[in-house]
């Protein structure tokens, strides 16, 4: 599956008014980013203290995964509405530190504040961020299981949360 395809897929899960849909996508992104950075951190400590325990490394880094399609589901929503159904792969590049998702996040939420209250969309701008976003994220989910396989996964949690009645609410056991 290519990210465009993704996308799409995706699309099929967005359940906010439309009016919003800005709004709602960047504060859930750096919601979500957030959510991945204290999963990425106790996946640290539990390589760390308990080195020898596959069942609690394996455990965490499925915590990461899971975060890690939260996050492009977000990121490919924005991207969807600003326009963007391609970035440049980061092949051969070293897998990016985290803190840059987080940091990317932030000045994306940032540039929506900025437009919803200036009423003007600086795209080029943000695009090129959104690209670097993407780019970062696919470096960093090579160490989690792969692109493809995050966004199936998110893609077949959706499913069965929208299967279940529960696309709506909050938790991520629901």
């Amino acid at each position: 599956m290519i990210f465009k395809e993704y996308q799409a897929t995706a699309a099929a899960f967005a359940v906010y008014p439309p009016e919003v849909e800005e709004a709602y996508l960047a504060l859930g992104l750096v919601g979500e980013l957030g959510e991945l950075m204290m999963a990425f951190t106790l996946y640290k400590d539990t390589v760390i203290s308990v080195p020898e325990n596959d069942n609690a490394r394996t455990g965490a880094a499925k915590d990461v995964a899971t975060e890690l399609g939260d996050v492009w589901w977000y990121a490919s929503q924005l991207a969807r509405t600003w326009s963007v159904d391609t970035y440049p792969a980061g092949a051969g590049l070293p897998r990016p530190n985290p803190v840059n998702l987080l940091a990317l996040g932030a000045y994306l939420a940032q540039m929506t504040k900025r437009g919803l209250r200036d009423a003007h969309i600086e795209s080029p701008t943000w695009q090129y961020h959104l690209r670097a976003m993407l780019t970062d994220l696919e470096l960093f989910s090579k160490g989690f299981g792969g692109v493809q396989a995050i966004w199936q996964a998110n893609l077949d949690k959706l499913a069965d949360r929208q299967a279940r009645g529960v696309i709506k609410g909050q938790g991520d056991t629901r």
